[in-house]
């Protein structure tokens, strides 16, 4: 199988992010977009200017509603219903009402599917996704479905959604193709199924259990701490003291005053925005600090929940690498199936789903009705098209 990805209504682009220092007094930070050699777009929601004194994550002080989530009463309520019913098994599903094919599937991937996803995250920090694709074919009816797929982080949903509807979408297009379909287009997607499992085993212990996001974690770039370790410094790098550098930055979360990182000696932390407009995750400096004599100076990255909680650093061994933006010009390539990708997440996510070689595939009957689950139920939510169910996990019954 060899085509060519890109994302669901959606150019790749070029994005980059740095900071200008035209005032002595001032930094700003300046967010663009480049999708060919000669177009390049400002980006009107990261954009600010802070005093250059202050912290370079307090330029997105007043940006946190789009990187960390705030629960709406509504979505306490659902959150509560789950909770209060042991439910780890939830089904999400939506019917087609005469969209084309590729509108239907970004309104899917974008909207109400990954809130729930986010979430879920608030109680667990692992998901699986089993997502059900139903196709008509002229005047027969098929059920694509997908393996399962984990998600590690709330930042992982929408490269993993999109890559989920993506390979269901192919593997009509390759059903067709076997049938003698000359154009392999020429089919409706009627409804998209998904089916989400909650680890519940990771919610008890987050602070152990929160790792990278998949993109960073590909990069091979950073690695849990050793605190001990830290203490005893090594011959290119000054030591530190784990403790304290929790302490500072804690401090700062909850009273906004940077003073107290004013005594961090070496240390450079970095931390995950979201930028509004272009709904990416990228790695901006939160602290930095000068070094000291001949050593480098040690670099962290700042893990928080879904809520924006702090939960532990994880040491940056090359944080050059760990915060370049890849190039989309020079695609990676699945050794298997010889599809290509921008990015190496999308690449590690379809190997994650075995390029799709086992999913299945199934017939329907044109009479066919869908049984109702005596152990599924109905959650009242706010969305629009989605129907949300709870399965009911017997052991609490």
């Amino acid at each position: 199988m060899d085509f060519a990805y890109s994302k669901i209504g959606s150019q790749e682009n070029i994005p980059s992010f740095t900071y200008s220092g035209y005032s002595p007094l001032t930094t700003e930070l300046h967010h663009r977009s480049q999708t060919n050699p000669v177009e390049v777009f400002n980006c009107q929601t990261s954009y600010n200017i802070s005093q250059h004194m202050d912290p370079y994550g307090k330029h997105y002080h007043g940006n946190n509603k789009q990187v960390n989530l705030g629960l709406t009463d509504e979505e306490k309520e659902r959150l509560q219903i789950i909770e209060d019913k042991g439910i780890d098994t939830l089904v999400m599903s939506n019917d087609n009402a005469g969209l084309e094919n590729k509108e239907f599937l970004l309104n899917a991937a974008t909207e109400s599917l990954p809130s729930m996803l986010r979430l879920l995250f608030v109680k667990t920090n692992r998901i699986q996704l089993r997502g059900e694709l139903y196709a008509k074919i002229d005047t027969f009816n098929f059920v694509v479905e997908s393996t399962e797929l984990n998600i590690n982080h709330h930042f992982d949903i929408p490269e993993s959604v999109e890559m989920l509807f993506m390979l269901l979408l192919e593997k009509v297009k390759m059903l067709m193709c076997s049938l003698g379909y000359i154009d392999v287009s020429d089919f409706k997607v009627q409804r998209i199924k998904v089916n989400i499992k909650m680890d519940r085993s990771t919610s008890k212990n987050c602070m152990q259990k929160l790792s990278l996001p998949l993109k960073y974690r590909v990069k091979n770039a950073a690695y849990d701490i050793d605190p001990e370790r830290l203490k005893s410094g090594l011959p290119k790098k000054e030591s530190c003291d784990l403790d304290a550098i929790t302490s500072i930055y804690k401090h700062y979360k909850l009273t906004g005053d940077g003073n107290q990182l004013l005594n961090l000696r070496a240390i450079d932390l970095y931390c995950f925005k979201l930028c509004h407009t272009s709904a990416e995750v990228h790695t901006e400096p939160f602290y930095l600090t000068s070094p000291i004599d001949v050593k480098e100076n040690r670099s962290f990255i700042i893990l928080e929940d879904v809520l924006g909680n702090f939960q532990r650093f994880m040491e940056i061994t090359n944080p050059l690498r760990f915060a370049n933006v890849e190039n989309p010009t020079d695609p990676v390539t699945c050794i298997k199936c010889n599809t290509h990708y921008a990015q190496l997440v999308q690449l590690e996510l379809h190997q994650r789903l075995e390029c799709g070689d086992d999913f299945e595939i199934y017939e329907l009957d044109n009479n066919y009705d869908e049984e109702s689950d005596p152990n599924q139920f109905e959650i009242k939510t706010t969305f629009e098209k989605w129907m949300l169910f709870g399965v009911k996990n017997n052991e609490n019954v």
